[in-house]
């Protein structure tokens, strides 16, 4: 059978609420329940540990796969850089590949050179306002006695795993 820790939690609470007849009772019941748990958390803690190693495994990863990506675009966008370079200075507009799998010809678009942010009209500049909570302060502020709206302390068991 196969009982959660949860239902070994239960038995050893409903142990040590339960009026034996002997001590050695007691106590061997209990030893028994508390064993159960103590096997039933140590397969917990070890599950969270492999989980806790698969995600930084996966970060690893993913940083390793980011730095790819970054190195493939990057590339792609000096080949892309190059090609238009040299097509510009040969003063050829488009290419074509012979199978017809790809076409490379200019477009002309317009964009915006912001090169003095300082010299904008204010007109033209946007306002953007942000506000976010300062736990530092607000944490400060409640142990100081004062109260906050919308705030309290909150006292919290973290459970480490090593």
């Amino acid at each position: 059978m196969n009982i959660t820790l949860y239902q070994c939690a239960e038995d050893v609470r409903a142990v040590l609420d339960h009026h034996f007849d002997s001590e050695t009772e007691a106590a061997d019941t209990l030893e028994a329940v508390i064993g159960q748990f103590e096997v039933k958390a140590q397969s917990v803690a070890a599950y969270f540990l492999n989980l806790e190693a698969t995600e930084q495994a996966l970060d690893e990863h993913i940083k390793a796969m980011t730095e790819k990506k970054k190195a493939l675009q990057n590339r792609a966008a000096k080949l892309k850089d190059y090609l238009s370079r040299n097509m510009l200075s040969a003063k050829i507009k488009e290419i074509s590949a012979d199978d017809g799998t790809f076409k490379a010809s200019f477009r002309k678009s317009t964009a915006v050179d912001i090169f003095d942010e300082a010299q904008l009209p204010e007109e033209f500049m946007r306002e953007k306002i942000s506000y976010t909570p300062d736990k530092t302060a607000i944490k400060k502020a409640i142990e100081s006695g004062r109260e906050v709206a919308g705030a309290k302390l909150e006292t919290r068991q973290n459970l480490q795993i090593k």
